[in-house]
């Protein structure tokens, strides 16, 4: 599945920009000249990094690999971002987790990575995660650009909070603009999370 969405979907999306490119360059048009372009490359390459994301859900999950760690260095090197520095550490952690644990927590993370390499502009992003018999703890923290004031709670950040809620878990998020930005997470472990389930 994971070689047919690449092969399939991914592939007519790298050549459907790579022939918009080349359209530009016949034409002496630009993105600046005709807003539709900018607009029609931001399309292209959504579908490019949900596809991305689809294959690398496939191809890593969690239960499969049976390593957070392994799971979220795969999506990393995936995103093939050369900018930026991605610190992982997995420390006092105990596996394999439960599934719905396991599988929440990959998905939240993954989603916190994409963001900061996607739009952070950071030159580090540290994840590090650490669990005990009560409790798993969470963080990823950029040096990029950060989060306007004003920002809304949109789908990604309402879609992290609402996967940590459902495991009776807590998630903050600490940002300013210039300096980056934290989000945290905790969810009980062991009989805690039995409790909660």
């Amino acid at each position: 599945m994971a070689r047919e969405v690449h092969d399939r979907i991914g592939s007519a999306a790298s050549l459907a920009l790579r022939q918009l490119e080349l359209y530009e360059l016949a034409r002496n048009v630009s993105s600046a000249t005709d807003p539709r372009l900018d607009s029609l490359k931001q399309a292209i390459l959504e579908t490019m990094h949900g596809t991305r994301d689809i294959v690398t859900e496939l191809r890593t999950s969690v239960r499969c690999v049976g390593s957070l760690e392994t799971a979220l260095s795969a999506f990393v090197t995936a995103m093939a971002i050369e900018e930026t520095v991605v610190d992982i550490r997995i420390e006092d952690f105990h596996e394999p987790l439960p599934d719905a644990i396991g599988d929440n927590v990959f998905l939240v993370l993954r989603e916190c990575l994409r963001n900061a390499l996607a739009h952070a502009r950071a030159s580090r992003v540290t994840l590090s995660v650490r669990s005990d018999a009560r409790r798993l703890r969470a963080s990823v923290t950029d040096d990029g650009v950060g989060l306007p004031a004003e920002r809304k709670f949109g789908n990604g950040l309402a879609s992290m909070a609402e996967r940590i809620q459902s495991l009776g878990g807590r998630m903050e998020i600490r940002s300013a603009p210039g300096r980056g930005t934290t989000l945290e997470f905790s969810v009980p472990m062991g009989e805690a999370w039995h409790a909660v389930g």
